[in-house]
């Protein structure tokens, strides 16, 4: 192992670490990252879990539109190197697209990331979720119940499980369905 690897890997664990703290502090974690980012010998999977994290902790902080700004700069940059492969940063654009309300954009980015993410990676489950929620927002509710009703199927101990059976809640309400919106909202209060 070199020099560099193991730097990597210690600079890697740093930022895992700060990302899970309660109290996490933004600039150290943002500049272990910056400092990752910065290895000229990083590898591809490192350089891309990197851009994610600085990613995701900037979507989480709100500062969003940085984050897309950032996302669209390193997609680039690793398009030009040759790396195709990237859905975790698809999902993360969707996510910021999103949050900003920008939801043809959101939609868009979601979907590249649904063709390319492992069909049991949680990111699948998250995305399905964001894209039911832009369906519901676009009074498309049959294909919004279609994603929730996936979500529901396939990732029942994962996070987008309960707000995903919310949102199936609310579309039997818009759609009339009355005892199956009390079925789900019933099942909902009792596992939470």
């Amino acid at each position: 192992i070199t020099e560099s690897t193991k730097r990597h890997r210690i600079l890697k664990k740093l930022v895992t670490r700060n990302l899970s703290l309660p109290e996490m502090n933004y600039d150290e974690t943002l500049n272990l990252i910056t400092k990752l980012l910065a290895e000229p010998d990083l590898t591809t999977e490192n350089r891309t879990w990197a851009i994610a994290k600085q990613a995701e902790l900037r979507l989480e902080q709100g500062f969003t539109n940085e984050a897309i700004d950032r996302l669209l700069v390193d997609i680039q940059r690793l398009r030009l190197s040759g790396i195709t492969e990237y859905p975790e940063l698809y999902f993360l654009l969707g996510r910021g697209y999103y949050d900003l309300g920008e939801l043809v954009k959101a939609r868009e980015h979601l979907e590249q990331a649904q063709q390319a993410l492992p069909a049991d990676d949680n990111l699948r489950g998250f995305s399905l979720y964001l894209l039911g929620r832009i369906a519901q927002r676009q009074v498309e509710y049959e294909e919004a119940f279609a994603f929730y009703n996936t979500v529901i199927n396939d990732f029942i101990n994962e996070k987008p499980y309960l707000p995903s059976l919310m949102g199936r809640t609310e579309i039997y309400a818009h759609m009339e369905l009355y005892s199956e919106s009390i079925k789900d909202a019933n099942t909902l209060v009792t596992i939470l």
